[in-house]
């Protein structure tokens, strides 16, 4: 401290001999620069800060001198902040949060040392959880449905949160597979979770129905032919799948009426239609079946009726009972008919009324017939003699 006087006052003393110019101000500042470097004292340098932003709007940041800090916020240098991530139900980070030193801690919250102006990356973004597969189900055949989740890096273990899958099939690791063996709807919520325990969860509704209807076959359709007129000839048709069938049709056109009597069997009407072979169609939920050339309608057919002549004794009333032949040319065809009238050549007498035969053959067929005395009556196909009785 001595020698630094004496150097003081010899430059003053040397100031003042040489130029006489030093001015009292100047010689208190020197004096206290030297003062302070004997002593060894230096002035304190600025504190140094830093900016620190983020991108996410789910966190809170805490540290330095306050306790909380805000987005765009100068710390000091060296600070370590805390970063609270507090995302709602079904959201998760886009990707881990990056930049400003920053490392995991445990939880959502994850610590970074400030060293210089920095940026947290990161976004956050929703949990997806999204069911891929038929939800319709065809009761004991094989079938699945997985349920996935996305949203972020991190993977997803998928649980059944509540709710059932249909009967017959299990839920593991997110997928729903086996054979479902009961018909109906089964509601079930599956959740994902992934690494940092974020969760989002959907709800599903998987309907199982029974077995698809075949397509109906055809194997036999009896008689196969019939009139051309129609209206009077019945078929039954054999076959498969015919449950709930809802049309029949004979060369294009429907039945005039028709039942499915069971799975393999349909009794149906023929409608009229032109001679020849036609298409048979049998239309069901399963789909249809074509029978190629299945029925055919029969040509008309010209046939001639001839009666026997015969004699009985002509009275004044009452009734006389006459045995005649009446024989057709040809068979008459399956599903025919004949309808004649029988009256006395005069017209004087007739017989009952009109006669109807389902079949009759070519041979003799002998009829007794009641004959009346009354007013004429129509058709005579053969004259009946009479005779009077002797007086």
């Amino acid at each position: 401290m001595a020698s630094s006087s004496v150097l003081f006052a010899n430059a003053v003393t040397a100031g003042r001999s040489e130029t006489g110019s030093i001015s009292r101000l100047s010689r208190l500042m020197l004096l206290f620069i030297f003062l302070f470097a004997g002593l060894g004292v230096t002035t304190p340098a600025s504190a140094q800060t830093a900016t620190v932003t983020w991108d996410s709007g789910f966190v809170m940041v805490h540290g330095g001198p306050s306790g909380f800090v805000s987005n765009g916020d100068l710390v000091d240098v060296g600070t370590t902040l805390t970063f609270d991530f507090n995302f709602p139900t079904g959201w998760t980070y886009g990707s881990e949060p990056s930049g400003c030193n920053i490392v995991h801690g445990s939880g959502d919250s994850w610590q970074a040392t400030i060293t210089e102006t920095c940026h947290v990356a990161g976004y956050e973004t929703p949990i997806m959880v999204m069911g891929v597969g038929p939800t319709e189900l065809v009761e004991g055949e094989f079938g699945f449905f997985d349920v996935m989740a996305s949203g972020g890096d991190s993977p997803f273990t998928v649980t059944l949160e509540s709710g059932a899958v249909p009967t017959g099939m299990t839920f593991s690791g997110g997928t729903v597979s086996g054979m479902p063996s009961e018909e109906g709807s089964f509601t079930f919520t599956a959740s994902a979770t992934n690494g940092y325990g974020h969760s989002g969860s959907q709800t599903f509704t998987l309907t199982v129905v029974g077995p698809s209807a075949g397509a109906p076959t055809i194997a036999n359709i009896s008689p196969s032919n019939g009139a051309a007129e129609g209206n009077n000839t019945s078929v039954v048709i054999t076959g498969t799948g015919f449950t709930g069938a809802t049309g029949v049709s004979f060369g294009g056109d429907p039945a005039l009426s028709f039942a499915a009597n069971s799975d393999t069997q349909i009794t149906a009407v023929t409608p009229p239609h032109a001679q020849g072979p036609v298409d048979v169609e049998v239309v069901t939920p399963g789909g249809s079946v074509t029978a190629s050339d299945g029925f055919t309608y029969d040509a008309p057919v010209e046939l001639f009726l001839s009666i026997g002549d015969v004699s009985v004794l002509e009275g004044d009333s009452g009734v006389t009972t006459a045995m005649f032949t009446i024989q057709l040319d040809q068979p008459l065809p399956q599903f025919r008919s004949v309808t004649f009238d029988i009256a006395t050549a005069d017209g004087t007498a007739t017989g009952g009324t009109t006669t109807r035969l389902a079949v009759i053959l070519a041979s003799a067929l002998v009829r007794s017939m009641p004959l009346y005395r009354t007013a004429y009556r129509s058709t005579a196909t053969r004259s009946m003699k009479r005779t009077r009785p002797s007086s």
